[in-house]
């Protein structure tokens, strides 16, 4: 729109009403793009420079399809306490009460601890944490996680377990 705009030296909102009637703007192939690149938690500026738009324009076509988590505070690779949560699918206050943590790589100048994704793969591999067999998720107390979540006692655990 701004490159025809300036072309035809208008204004942008002139080419936008004139141009209404030939297709939706953005396509919908876009805003999913938009929704998916969200949803991977890239924040709003980084998809509206990608796509050439404002910022304002990536939100107000994706809001409808949100909520969408927050976006990633850190560079690719490093994970904090919340992303481990994730990862390990359980809440943020259940890994903040583990004491079984790997070591953290390093520790922020605010003191929070930060580790690389490869350190978190190594471990999340081991057998450091029982994995649901129902969700997937690795909580630290098994037996609570299966009565709380998935609303089965102790001996229907055993049960299940012994089945497989």
């Amino acid at each position: 729109m701004k490159e025809i705009a300036e072309r035809d030296q208008v204004s942008h909102q002139t080419v936008t009403r004139a141009t209404r009637g030939w297709g939706p703007f953005p396509s919908r192939e876009t805003v999913e793009a938009w929704v998916e690149g969200r949803q991977r938690r890239r924040s709003l500026g980084a998809i509206a420079l990608e796509f050439d738009v404002l910022p304002a324009t990536v939100q107000r076509f994706t809001t409808p399809h949100g909520p969408f988590p927050r976006p990633a505070q850190l560079p690719e690779g490093i994970e904090t306490r919340e992303s481990i949560a994730r990862r390990a699918g359980v809440s943020d206050s259940a890994v903040r009460n583990w004491r079984h943590l790997p070591e953290p790589d390093w520790t922020t100048a605010t003191g929070r601890p930060v580790w690389l994704s490869t350190t978190i793969d190594r471990w999340l591999e081991t057998d450091a944490l029982a994995r649901c067999d129902i969700c997937g998720a690795r909580p630290l107390s098994l037996k609570v996680h299966m009565g709380y979540l998935h609303g089965q006692s102790a001996r229907q655990t055993k049960r299940l377990r012994s089945s497989r």
